[in-house]
C-alpha cells in the first residue's frame, strides 16, 4: 500500500515529512480542546435544557473537532487530514452564523435564510476569482472575518450585552488571520513560523464567541 502523500507546505515550520514535523503546529492545538471544554463547562453551569442548547453544545463540540482536525493535518499532512479540519472549520462556522442570527439578531426564519445564502455566495464568488494560495490560503477566511465585524457593530449599535465579547473576538481572530497571511513570509527571519499563534488566538476566538451565545441564552 502506497504512503499517504506528504505535503511539504504551506506552513514555515515544516521542514520534513515525519509526523512530529510540525511539532509546536500540532500541539498548540490543544487551545482548541481547552476552549471546548471551558464552553462545556459554562453550558453545564448555566443549567438550561438541552432542547434549548443544543446548538450551542454542537458548537462545543465543533471546536474540540477543529483542534483534533488541525492536529491530524499538522501531523499527518494527508489529503483526507486536510480535509477533516476544513471541514470542522466550516461546520463551526456556518452553525455559528445561524445561532447568532436567531439568538442575538432576533432574525425570522426567512431573514436568517437570506443572510445564510449571502453568506455562501460571497464566499463561492471570493473563490472562484483568486487562487487558493492568495494571502497564504488566508483569503479563504475573509467573509468570515468581515461578517464578525458586522456581528460586532450590530451588537454595538443596540446595546447588546455581549459587545465586549464580540469585540474581542473580533480583535483576536484579526490577529489570528494577521499572523496565518504571515508564517510563509517570515520564515527567513523567524523559522518557526507565525501559524501557532492562528491556533492559539483562534481557539479564543472560538470560545468568545460561543461564550456570547450562551450568556445570550441565559439573558
Amino acid at each position: 500500500m502506497d504512503e499517504p502523500q506528504i505535503a511539504l507546505a504551506p506552513y514555515c515550520e515544516r521542514a520534513g515529512a515525519g509526523f512530529w514535523a510540525e511539532p509546536v503546529n500540532a500541539l498548540t492545538n490543544l487551545a482548541f480542546l481547552v476552549a471546548a471544554l471551558a464552553i462545556a463547562h459554562a453550558l453545564h453551569h448555566a443549567g438550561r435544557p438541552w432542547r434549548k442548547t443544543w446548538d450551542l453544545w454542537l458548537l462545543a463540540g465543533l471546536v474540540a473537532a477543529v483542534g483534533v482536525g488541525s492536529f491530524l493535518w499538522h501531523t499527518l499532512a494527508a489529503a483526507w487530514s486536510g480535509l477533516a479540519d476544513v471541514v470542522a472549520i466550516l461546520l463551526f462556522i456556518n452553525l455559528f452564523l445561524i445561532s447568532f442570527l436567531i439568538r442575538i439578531a432576533r432574525l425570522r426564519p426567512l431573514a436568517v435564510a437570506a443572510w445564510f445564502v449571502a453568506f455562501q455566495t460571497v464566499n463561492y464568488v471570493l473563490a472562484s476569482a483568486f487562487p487558493p494560495g492568495v494571502m497564504n490560503g488566508s483569503l479563504f477566511y475573509l467573509p468570515t472575518w468581515a461578517t464578525l465585524w458586522l456581528m460586532v457593530a450590530y451588537c454595538w449599535k443596540t446595546g447588546s450585552p455581549n459587545k465586549s465579547l464580540m469585540l474581542s473576538a473580533g480583535l483576536a481572530f484579526t490577529a489570528s488571520l494577521s499572523l496565518r497571511t504571515l508564517d510563509v513570509a517570515l520564515c527567513p527571519a523567524w523559522p518557526l513560523g507565525t501559524h501557532f499563534g492562528w491556533h492559539l488566538l483562534n481557539g479564543l476566538t472560538l470560545y468568545l464567541v460561543t461564550i456570547a451565545l450562551i450568556r445570550d441564552n441565559e439573558r
